[in-house]
């Protein structure tokens, strides 16, 4: 303020230009006077700059903490293009018109297009058939207008076309990622072709193991977990047990061992036996739901995938009629035995008393 008044006062004294006697005094008090207006300016405007200026030390501390700051940024962008340029699965970046902006290595090999060969192309003109466009453009529409849309942040399944212009199947998910006042859309794609091939055959695997095990009804077939417990139950297994699928699925399998082939740990030492060696037999009795007991043939197998156990099938067949009728023959086979000893016993006998007779006839 005393500088800007001490400028004051010499534009003041300026006015004894027009005195001829003083015009050079009022015209170094002019320019004096120019110099304290534009002195204080520059105060004004920089002074609290210079009492803001820091140390050395500072600066320094200030310049180490950008650099680590740039190169974690720069650490950071490498991994994501690492992860962008290796992931397994399709990976494009498109503007809200829909141009293709990244086009990752995977997509590639998946499309045929080369990624020089897309970028800035409407991705929506060159990998979606004709007949599905519309729709792909109301969605993306639909969202920038509402931020709604039911074909973003989930999974589809959607036909797509390969540069040659074959179709195929992909599983295909998109997410927006605001930047500043626009939005960028990030897709993943994965080819669905073999995966429906796998379920498809899965299908039709389980639609025949359904038909056979259903349709049998001479053996009770079942599934067990790892554990032993009851994964599933065939008609056959009803007809012979008693259960229905509702009461038995969960229960282990040891429901249909006696109470003293339970005490003497039976059913664990057959899954140790069958995980041991992959298949165990034999015949003994089992428990109805009845409680009656039957007479049963039992095969036990192991099932693996890459050599882990994942679980056993059951097969059971009631032989008790079977049983019976060995025990039957055993037993007519004991009798008849007996009958022939004592026929042999009977026969001996006749011979030496017709032997005895004979030796002491008077007959010459």
């Amino acid at each position: 303020a005393f500088i800007l008044a001490c400028g004051a006062t010499h534009f003041l004294d300026a006015v004894s230009f027009c005195f001829p006697l003083y015009r050079l005094n009022a015209l170094v008090r002019f320019i004096t006077g120019i110099l304290s207006w534009v002195t204080v300016f520059y105060i004004v405007r920089y002074l609290p700059l210079a009492f803001s200026l820091r140390s050395q030390k500072a600066l320094q501390a200030e310049i180490e903490q950008r650099k680590a700051v740039e190169l974690e940024l720069r650490k950071s962008e490498e991994q994501v293009a690492a992860i962008f340029n290796n992931a397994p699965d399709a990976v494009t970046v498109i503007t809200s018109k829909g141009n293709v902006v990244r086009w990752n290595p995977a997509a590639e090999k998946m499309f045929g297009w080369k990624a020089e060969e897309i970028v800035g192309k409407v991705l929506n003109e060159v990998v979606v058939p004709e007949e599905l466009r519309a729709g792909f453009i109301n969605e993306m529409k639909q969202f920038l207008k509402t931020g709604e849309s039911k074909a973003l942040n989930r999974t589809i399944i959607q036909k797509v076309l390969r540069k040659d212009n074959s179709l195929f199947e992909v599983e295909f998910s998109a997410a927006p990622i605001k930047v500043q006042d626009d939005f960028l859309f990030i897709g993943f794609v994965r080819d669905a072709t073999e995966k429906r091939r796998a379920e498809e055959a899965l299908r039709v695997s389980t639609e025949r193991y359904r038909l056979l095990t259903s349709e049998v009804y001479d053996f009770a077939i079942m599934m067990l977990t790892p554990e032993g417990n009851i994964s599933s139950w065939n008609g056959g297994a009803q007809k012979i047990i008693g259960y229905n699928e509702d009461e038995i699925l969960g229960k282990n399998f040891s429901i249909f061992y006696t109470s003293e082939a339970k005490k003497e740990n039976f059913p664990i030492e057959e899954l140790g036996i069958v995980s041991k060696e992959g298949r165990f037999e034999n015949e003994g009795w089992r428990v109805k739901k009845d409680g009656s007991l039957f007479w049963a043939n039992v095969v036990i197998t192991a099932l693996k995938s890459n050599g882990e156990i994942i679980g056993y099938s059951k097969i059971t067949r009631d032989i008790t009629e079977r049983k019976k009728a060995e025990e039957e023959i055993k037993l007519l086979n004991s009798s008849l035995e007996q009958r022939v000893i004592e026929r042999t016993e009977e026969l001996q006998q006749s011979e030496s008393k017709y032997r005895q007779l004979f030796e002491n006839s008077p007959m010459p």
